[in-house]
């Protein structure tokens, strides 16, 4: 989660407390933090406790997908599901995940493909909306959401 810091440079002083109140007292009703791996959704997770209003996502963002292996990958999603059912209240879509063909340099094309695919495939049946990220991949990207079309019940973003 954005903290004042890019690229390990700090950009400003931290005020995200700051922002998320001026937002609600500007007549915001409620926030969605995007959220790219496990931790960003844990992290998320500790602000979303001190608002009310405020959510996030639970999925792997494709410049991360590099984190999934044939070793791990069961362990990770069976710890995306657990974060997902004991915080379904907070936890309002999938994602954000999808494809990014602009991104290599973090994750190849085939492993993107690959861990989208297999996020989307065991994730559904979670019944949330599917926060999805697209960048120069639509027709592969059409391709695997084409392939779980019936399963998809609350579409996506």
């Amino acid at each position: 989660m954005y903290q004042a810091v890019y690229g390990s440079s700090k950009k400003h002083d931290p005020d995200l407390d700051q922002v998320i109140k001026r937002a609600f007292e500007s007549g915001l009703d409620k926030i969605i933090i995007t959220a790219g791996t496990h931790h960003e959704t844990v992290q998320a997770l500790e602000l979303c406790s001190k608002y009310e209003n405020l959510y996030t996502t639970c999925g792997y963002h494709p410049t991360r997908c590099s984190e999934f292996n044939e070793s791990n990958e069961n362990e990770i999603l069976q710890q995306i599901i657990e974060l997902c059912q004991i915080n379904s209240n907070k936890i309002v879509a999938i994602g954000e995940f999808g494809l990014d063909y602009e991104r290599t340099q973090f994750c190849d094309i085939e492993q993107q493909k690959r861990y989208f695919e297999f996020q989307l495939k065991h994730l559904i049946s979670l019944e949330k909306p599917l926060f999805l990220h697209n960048r120069a991949a639509s027709q592969d990207l059409y391709d695997i959401l084409s392939k779980y079309r019936d399963q998809i019940k609350l579409g996506g973003v």
